[in-house]
């Protein structure tokens, strides 16, 4: 199982995370209360240097403005994570081909259409919860008992499914045991808004019991 940290915000953040067990780390250029700017990004990549693989959000952006996100070639994923359409999706995987495409998908009545349209389009999946308030990190949870059909629409593409949406060490071992690719975090690794170095090393002593120590990097 693949592991995700999205919602750095400062090179302290990056510094928590590049020492941990994750396989990918996030960070959110949309207007949100963890959004960064590239700039700062690049400066803190460059100051911590990892081996983990960076991942660029975005929310409804337009091929322009991904363009700086691409051309920094320092992102190995792109993540749509707004309400971008298939025709959307099509053309930035067209712009854009050498980078990997994550289709973010907000849980509701029109997830399983959903998954139909946009798995053969894209490297990887990811459910969120829906909300009105926020596109992503809002801590909160969508039901996971429905997760066994979503993995089956997705493994009939081939394509990767990540979880996402209220993950912490309460009840990861819970969104384990759905077997998923990868599960992605934010609020679950993080005290008073900020990455913690306690609560990434408490919620992997709890993956990695689970997994009897054999978390993948």
């Amino acid at each position: 199982m693949k592991t995700k940290y999205c919602g750095i915000q400062s090179k302290e953040d990056l510094e928590v995370v590049a020492h941990s067990l994750c396989d990918y780390i996030g960070y959110v250029f949309a207007k949100s209360k963890r959004q960064v700017f590239l700039d700062d990004v690049m400066g803190w990549i460059q100051s911590v240097p990892h081996q983990k693989k960076n991942v660029a959000l975005v929310v409804n952006a337009t091929i322009e403005q991904i363009k700086p996100l691409f051309e920094a070639n320092i992102f190995h994923v792109l993540q749509l994570h707004g309400s971008e359409s298939v025709d959307t999706v099509k053309a930035i995987r067209h712009a854009y081909p050498t980078i990997d495409l994550w289709k973010a998908i907000h849980v509701d009545d029109r997830t399983i259409e959903h998954l139909h349209c946009y798995a053969p389009y894209v490297d990887a999946l990811l459910l969120d919860t829906k909300s009105a308030q926020a596109w992503g990190g809002t801590g909160q949870t969508f039901e996971w008992r429905h997760i066994p059909t979503f993995i089956e629409i997705a493994n009939r593409y081939d394509t990767p499914l990540f979880i996402a949406g209220g993950i912490n060490k309460d009840n990861i071992q819970d969104a384990q045991h759905y077997n998923v690719f990868g599960l992605d975090l934010s609020s679950g690794i993080e005290q008073n808004g900020r990455k913690n170095k306690r609560a990434v090393e408490e919620l992997e002593e709890v993956i990695k019991r689970d997994e009897n120590g054999s978390l993948s990097n």
